[in-house]
């Protein structure tokens, strides 16, 4: 699923919507479930709690729809292929089952999520600063940086003229694209996830290295 190639904003979107979700749950209690010999493990959370950790407004209706959204397009992932041959065929949808359900005063949820998504050790690291964006500029930047980072080589490289291609902006708007870059860059400084020392190559051949 992850080796997918993610061309579309929505697809993008998607993909860091799953992320954003599974590292909010990663410390919650799960019960485990069966469906057959498919393991499922059904997760309940306060809605409000994962408003919260979005950063978006918790007195807000449209922002508990918007969470509602968000989980439902998780059901839209691709089952996975567990196998297949001449005489057997099984697949599974990651996300069987989700509710929202008000209890009281607080709104409650429930998702059925796939062992094998629960248990996936995915590369992203997300703080605070990763798990909202405010357009679509910088939602890609967030994605951009995540995904140059997830690379195993010890140097991570991003180009950021090829990047730079994908949006037909004035340049008022690439510049304020590069400063969303740094800002990402220097959240992963931060964080200690990349040394504080920078290499930028220029169009003409040049380097220069920054802290």
């Amino acid at each position: 699923m992850t080796d997918q190639k993610m061309d579309s904003l929505n697809d993008k979107e998607l993909l860091f919507n799953l992320f954003r979700f599974l590292s909010f749950i990663q410390d919650r209690e799960a019960s485990k479930q069966f469906l057959d010999d498919q393991v499922y493990y059904l997760v309940t959370f306060p809605v409000v709690d994962f408003i919260r950790y979005l950063g978006l407004n918790e007195r807000s209706h449209y922002q508990r729809n918007k969470i509602l959204g968000i989980l439902q397009s998780l059901q839209t992932l691709k089952p996975v292929l567990n196998y297949f041959d001449d005489i057997y065929f099984r697949s599974s949808v990651m996300f069987p089952y989700v509710k929202i359900q008000k209890k009281g005063q607080v709104w409650i949820g429930t998702v059925a999520i796939g062992e094998q998504l629960l248990s996936y050790k995915y590369p992203y690291h997300f703080t605070n600063y990763f798990t909202s964006w405010k357009d679509k500029y910088q939602c890609q930047v967030k994605f951009q940086v995540l995904q140059t980072i997830s690379t195993s080589q010890l140097e991570k490289q991003l180009s950021v003229e090829n990047f730079l291609k994908r949006f037909n902006v004035p340049n008022k708007k690439q510049t304020e694209i590069k400063q969303l870059i740094l800002e990402s860059l220097n959240e992963l400084i931060n964080s200690q996830l990349l040394q504080s020392q920078l290499k930028i190559i220029k169009k003409d051949g040049s380097v220069s290295v920054i802290q």
